[in-house]
C-alpha cells in the first residue's frame, strides 16, 4: 500500500485522501467501532470511534514514523521491499522498540470518557483536552518522534538539561557530608552546620567567613564542602518489570537457567543454594532480585597531573542471564561518593542510605507492576555479597589487608615474617592450602626450610566477626577521628585485624551468606 501520502502537507489533497485510504483500511480491525488512534495527540494509546480517528488524522496529523500500522491490522513482515525499502522495513520494525513499547505496557489503551455537550459553536466529536501531566507526556513524545536536527530545541544551560532529566525520573539526591567523612548532614542532623566529632564545617572554609557577613542579607549563598550523590535504589527496581521482555529476564535465574551441576551463573554456586535453603519464603518468588555491590576509586581528572579519588558505588542485577547482568546497561549506579581522598574505612558513613534502602527492601519491600504476568506485586531485594579488589575489600569488610594479618582468608592465623632488609612482609604459610599429601609440603628447601603438615585455617564465620568487633561499635570512622584513636591505641588493630564492622552486618540477612 502506498504510503507516501503521509509525507505530504497536512491540508494537501493527498493527504486527505491517504487518511480516507487508512481509515478504509483499517475498519474491518476496529471493535464495537473503535480503534487504537494514531494522530499526535493520541499516540496510539486513546480507543476512538473510527470517524472521530478520522477527524484527529485531519487535524492534528499522523505520528511521523508510522509507517507499520502495526496496530491496526498490518505485519510489518508482510511489507515487501518493492513497496517501501528494506531500509524502511528495518526501521519501521523498530517504531515502537523501546520508548513507545514501554509506554503501551505501562498504560493499556482506553476509552475517553464521555462528556457532555458544550453550548455554542463545537466540533461534531468533542474531545476533553488533556490535563498537565498528560501533555507533559506528549511533549515528550512529540521530542520522540522528531529528529534532532530538525526543529531541534536543545536545553540552553546545564539546569534546563537536568530538569529534562528529572522528568525522565532519572534524579539523585544531593546529600552534604562531612569534610572529614565523620558523618552525613541527613535525617535527625539535616540542619547542622557543624560536624559533632571533628567540628569541622559543613561549608567551605572561603564561604563561611562571606556568609557570615551576609548573614542578614539574602544574597550570600554558602557552599557545600562535600556532597554525596544518591541514585535511589526502589524505582530503578520497579522499571525493571515495567518492560515484558525485561520483566522475563528477571525471572531467568528460575525459569530459563539449565541446572545441571555445571558453574555457568551465581545462581549455579553454593552460596546462592545456601542463601536459598535458610530464605524459602524469599526464594519462592523468582521477581525477588539478587544484588552484587563494587566499589572503586577513580581519578576524573586522568589526564591532568592532579591528585583526586571519586568512588562510585555501582549494584549488580544477578537475576539476569550472564549474557546480561554484566552489560553497562544493565549496572545500577546507586552512590558517587565525592572526592578528592579516599574515603577509607569510612566508606560506610556514605553507604548509610543504601543499606538503609536494602533493609526495606527486604523487610517490607515495594509494590511493583509485573509487565509479563500482568500483576502487582510485592518486589523484595538482597545483597548477597561484593565484589572488589584487595584495597577496597579492606575499606568495605573492615579487616586490614596490610601488615602481618594481610591475609582474609587466614585472619588470625596468618604465616608472616617481615624481612628486615626488604622491610616488608613475606607470607609463607600458603602450603597449609595444597591436600595432604602434596609433594610440595615435604619439600623444605624449597621454602623457608621445614616442612608443612598444618591442615587449612577454617574460613570466618559471621558470628565470629560480630564478637570480634564488638569493641568498635560506636565509633567515628572519620580521617581526624581515627588519626587520634591509633595514637590512643596502636597496636590494637595489628592484634585483632579488625579497624571497624562493616556496616552489611546492619543488614538482616547479611549473617546468613557464605561471603560475608
Amino acid at each position: 500500500m502506498d504510503k507516501s501520502w503521509m509525507d505530504k502537507k497536512r491540508g494537501s489533497r493527498e493527504y486527505f485522501e491517504g487518511v480516507n485510504q487508512f481509515v478504509a483500511f483499517t475498519s474491518p480491525s476496529a471493535r464495537n467501532g473503535k480503534m487504537l488512534c494514531p494522530c499526535a495527540k493520541c499516540v496510539n494509546l486513546i480507543l476512538q470511534p473510527v470517524n472521530v480517528v478520522r477527524d484527529h488524522c485531519w487535524a492534528s496529523g499522523m505520528l511521523n514514523n508510522y509507517k507499520v500500522w502495526k496496530f491496526h491490522g498490518e505485519s510489518a513482515v508482510a511489507m515487501t521491499a518493492t513497496e517501501c525499502g528494506s531500509s524502511q522495513v528495518q526501521e519501521s520494525e523498530n517504531v515502537y522498540c523501546d520508548f513507545r513499547g514501554m509506554l503501551h505496557d505501562l498504560c493499556p489503551p482506553h476509552e475517553m470518557p464521555p462528556e457532555p455537550m458544550e453550548e455554542g459553536p463545537t466540533t461534531e466529536h468533542p474531545v476533553e483536552g488533556p490535563n498537565d501531566e498528560a501533555k507533559k507526556s506528549y511533549k515528550l513524545l512529540d521530542d520522540v518522534d522528531k529528529p534532532l536536527y530538525e526543529d531541534a530545541k536543545l536545553p540552553k544551560d546545564h539546569y534546563e538539561a537536568k530538569k529534562i532529566v528529572q522528568d525522565l525520573g532519572l534524579g539523585y539526591e544531593k546529600i552534604h557530608a562531612c569534610p572529614n567523612d565523620c558523618m552525613l548532614f541527613w535525617k535527625e542532623n539535616v540542619n547542622l552546620d557543624a560536624c559533632p566529632c571533628c567540628k569541622e564545617s559543613r561549608w567551605k572554609k572561603n564561604q563561611a567567613s562571606v556568609a557570615s557577613k551576609n548573614a542578614s542579607s539574602s544574597k550570600g549563598k554558602k557552599k557545600v564542602a562535600k556532597i554525596l550523590r544518591w541514585f535511589p535504589l526502589k524505582p530503578r527496581l520497579q522499571r525493571l518489570f515495567l518492560s515484558p521482555d525485561l520483566a522475563t529476564s528477571m525471572k531467568w535465574h528460575v525459569n530459563g537457567r539449565t541446572d545441571d551441576g555445571v558453574m555457568r551463573h551465581p545462581a549455579d554456586s553454593d552460596a546462592w543454594k545456601m542463601f536459598d535453603s535458610k530464605h524459602l519464603q524469599f526464594s519462592s518468588d523468582p521477581r525477588n532480585v539478587r544484588l552484587g555491590l563494587t566499589v572503586d576509586g577513580f581519578n576524573p581528572f586522568g589526564i591532568m597531573s592532579t591528585s583526586h579519588s571519586t568512588w562510585p558505588v555501582m549494584l549488580v542485577l544477578y537475576n539476569l542471564p550472564p549474557w546480561l547482568c554484566m552489560k553497562r546497561s544493565s549496572l545500577i549506579l546507586s552512590l558517587l561518593i565525592p572526592g578528592p581522598t579516599s574515603p577509607g574505612i569510612a566508606i560506610d558513613v556514605y553507604l548509610q542510605p543504601l543499606v538503609e534502602e536494602l533493609r526495606e527492601l527486604w523487610d517490607v519491600g515495594v509494590q511493583a507492576y509485573d509487565a509479563s504476568s500482568k500483576e502487582i506485586f510485592q518486589l523484595r531485594a538482597t545483597l548477597m555479597w561484593t565484589v572488589n579488589d584487595f584495597p577496597a575489600y579492606a575499606d568495605l569488610s573492615g579487616w586490614s589487608t596490610k601488615g602481618g594479618l594481610a591475609c582474609p582468608s587466614c585472619a588470625v592465623e596468618t604465616d608472616s615474617r617481615y624481612l628486615r632488609n626488604g622491610h616488608k612482609f613475606c607470607y609463607m604459610g600458603h602450603r597449609r592450602w595444597l591436600d595432604v599429601d602434596h609433594d610440595f609440603r615435604k619439600e623444605s628447601m624449597l621454602f623457608d626450610g621445614s616442612n608443612d603438615t598444618r591442615s587449612a585455617p577454617e574460613p570466618l564465620v559471621a558470628s565470629n566477626i560480630i564478637l570480634e568487633t564488638e569493641h568498635l561499635l560506636g565509633r567515628c570512622l572519620g580521617r581526624k577521628c581515627q588519626l587520634a584513636y591509633n595514637k590512643r591505641k596502636r597496636g590494637e588493630e595489628d592484634e585483632s585485624g579488625w579497624k571497624k564492622r562493616s556496616i552489611f552486618f546492619s543488614l538482616p540477612s547479611w549473617e546468613d551468606h557464605k561471603l560475608t
